[in-house]
């Protein structure tokens, strides 16, 4: 049975695996090959947009968020579709267990969103269930300001 495919010409077992692929339509591998396309790819192309825009400090927010989400990733480039709401979730933990704020979390989880969102619009990635829309974005209150007030600022002046 095994010596089989040893008598098979290459474009025969060419054919046999198309028509096996055909038929397994919701394979993991599939889905990493069609829809392969990754956060870095995808970021990379909406990063130069934002930079040629002249908006560099949005280029810069992206460029960060997409950095970490690697480095917890183990520094591989996340595929879209590994993106999960299990992903975030526990994004989301590792970050504040770090003692990273909410608020720099939920920055974070924006930047990516924005870039995920947008490869979405755009055609580049097909989702059967986008994460974003059953993941929360962790919020906290607004922060309390820290500046001086002006008349503060004032009788601080005239003490001198």
């Amino acid at each position: 049975m095994g010596d089989s495919i040893n008598s098979i010409d290459v474009d025969t077992l060419v054919q046999y695996i198309h028509q096996a692929w055909d038929k397994k339509v919701d394979t993991k591998i599939r889905d990493d090959i069609d829809i392969g396309i990754t956060l870095g790819e995808w970021g990379k192309v909406i990063i130069d947009r934002k930079l040629m825009s002249n908006k560099p400090s949005t280029a810069a927010w992206y460029a960060g968020a997409i950095r970490t989400l690697t480095k917890f990733n183990k520094g591989k480039d996340p595929r879209l579709n590994q993106i999960t709401v299990t992903f975030l979730t526990n994004f989301q933990i590792v970050q504040e267990a770090k003692g990273n704020s909410k608020n720099g979390v939920s920055a974070y989880l924006r930047a990516i969103r924005a870039v995920y969102n947008s490869a979405i619009k755009e055609d580049k990635y097909y989702t059967k269930k986008n994460p974003f829309q059953h993941y929360k974005i962790p919020t906290s209150r607004r922060t309390k300001k820290k500046a001086v007030k002006k008349a503060d600022l004032i009788k601080i002046r005239e003490v001198h």
